[in-house]
């Protein structure tokens, strides 16, 4: 493979992401609540850090948070953490007991990730919320340090 067939491939590529990623995303987290009926809502903030004590500062998805309720204003607008050690109720974070949110936790945040960016975006929170046989993606600012 010569240069200039790389450059081809990698537009192409690139115009594929663009054009198809939301969806690729959207079906992926679909296809993932349906086989998880009791998951209501993901949730995950990616973004670059501005300091990194030194080291290079690296974009990185954060690994995601599901509500296994209907979601409520307060959970959609409120910090997953309330502050403390504590997730704020219906929120759970994978443990090793939960082998899908293990298997999508693992993909968003190293398979995925260049993808979740080219998506969304540095500095956002992202929430895929269940909608009858549908999903909704909403996206905002993240704040961070």
């Amino acid at each position: 493979m010569d240069i200039t067939e790389y450059i081809e491939r990698k537009k192409a590529l690139e115009s594929f992401v663009t054009q198809n990623g939301s969806q690729i995303v959207k079906d992926y987290v679909k296809k993932f609540m349906a086989e998880n009926p009791e998951i209501c809502v993901v949730r995950w903030a990616q973004y670059t850090p501005y300091f990194n004590d030194g080291e290079a500062c690296v974009f990185s998805v954060c690994e995601p948070h599901f509500l296994l309720r209907p979601a409520s204003e307060t959970d959609m607008t409120a910090s997953v953490w309330d502050g403390g050690d504590w997730m704020q109720p219906g929120w759970r974070s994978p443990d090793s007991r939960d082998l899908a949110m293990r298997e999508l936790t693992n993909n968003f945040t190293s398979t995925l990730s260049d993808l979740l960016e080219s998506v969304f975006g540095d500095h956002i929170e992202v929430f895929i919320t269940r909608n009858g046989d549908d999903v909704m993606v909403e996206t905002r600012e993240f704040a961070h340090d």
